[in-house]
């Protein structure tokens, strides 16, 4: 896997943005600002069978640095395609529909793991498996920590005309999708904490509900309402709640948490979930209406994924060093 496009010539960690893993696809050029390659990524259509797909945060190289700082992904061997199932019919459809565009589908007999004779890959998706033994497997995907479309669809009603909001925009533009905004989460995550409209999908208030739920564990007495806490950040769906709460078992405190994932940035100096503005919370989370706080939460998100994405690329180049 190629790391040095991660680093300057000095080895220095630089702000890379996965969205260059797929230049070519989405067609960029030099002279493309931020904003320019993250409309041409959202704009980026496929047939819904298409194995073509594309997420950055679940692209082979995102998720072999999962592989190689995440502790408890060291021990999968390698990032994995994911698979789609797809009946027979579908399937024919898709071959006919994409007949002279190459070998698109791959089918594959997963029974065991996936209940089904017949599926394809998602050319460019990736994930980790946690062989725990051989019957039951946890699957991590990658996952943006914070949303860029609800900010800027804010910022173009709201902000557009002041300079410095507009360049805090184009930074997170980029900064969206570099490994500092990205974290390996189990099934289910990804989708069940966004809701409607992804107005929960902030990473403070991700913070805030995975706190409560380690404080509530650290002082359970066997009480039925241990995962209120979980239940409310992915809207109670059971399985989704069953398979995050085996992700944060690996760490046995609060504190195992926000180092492993590399989080000391979202804390503040009590060891509490900071909040990206004042008020920011599950019954409130509207993006705020005045210039100054919208800026000064611009400015911390982008400096909390910068310095995050500098720890986690330091984590590979140490790794590096300590196997020569």
């Amino acid at each position: 896997m190629e790391t040095r496009k991660l680093f300057d010539y000095e080895g220095n960690p630089i702000l890379y943005d996965m969205k260059d893993e797929f230049s070519n696809l989405l067609k960029f050029n030099e002279n493309d600002s931020n904003l320019d390659k993250w409309v041409k990524y959202k704009s980026y259509k496929v047939d819904e069978n298409s194995v073509y797909g594309i997420d950055c945060d679940v692209c082979n190289l995102a998720v072999f640095i999962y592989n190689k700082t995440f502790e408890f992904l060291k021990k999968c061997k390698r990032p994995t395609k994911q698979y789609k199932r797809i009946s027979t019919k579908d399937l024919l459809n898709c071959c006919i529909a994409k007949k002279g565009e190459g070998n698109l589908v791959e089918i594959i007999p997963f029974t065991n793991v996936f209940k089904t004779n017949i599926c394809y890959t998602r050319e460019y998706k990736y994930q980790l498996i946690v062989d725990n033994t051989p019957h039951v497997k946890e699957y991590y995907r990658g996952d943006v920590m914070t949303s860029f479309t609800n900010t800027y669809k804010h910022y173009i009603k709201n902000f557009s005309d002041n300079k410095h909001i507009k360049d805090e925009i184009e930074r997170l533009a980029k900064n969206h999708h570099t490994i500092g905004n990205m974290i390996p989460v189990p099934t289910g995550f990804n989708v069940g904490r966004a809701s409607e409209m992804a107005k929960y999908d902030f990473w403070d208030l991700t913070m805030l509900k995975i706190w409560e739920w380690y404080q509530h564990k650290d002082n359970c007495k066997g009480c039925d309402n241990c995962d209120d806490a979980l239940k409310e950040l992915l809207f109670n769906d059971n399985d989704s709640v069953k398979h995050c709460k085996q992700w944060l078992e690996k760490f046995k405190k609060w504190h195992d948490f926000i180092c492993k994932n590399y989080l000391s940035d979202y804390i503040d100096d009590k060891k509490k979930p900071i909040v990206f503005w004042k008020g920011h919370s599950f019954s409130n989370y509207n993006l705020p209406d005045k210039e100054e706080d919208f800026l000064s939460y611009l400015n911390k998100l982008n400096d909390c994924i910068e310095k995050r994405n500098t720890q986690i690329l330091n984590a590979i180049k140490n790794e590096a060093q300590e196997q020569k």
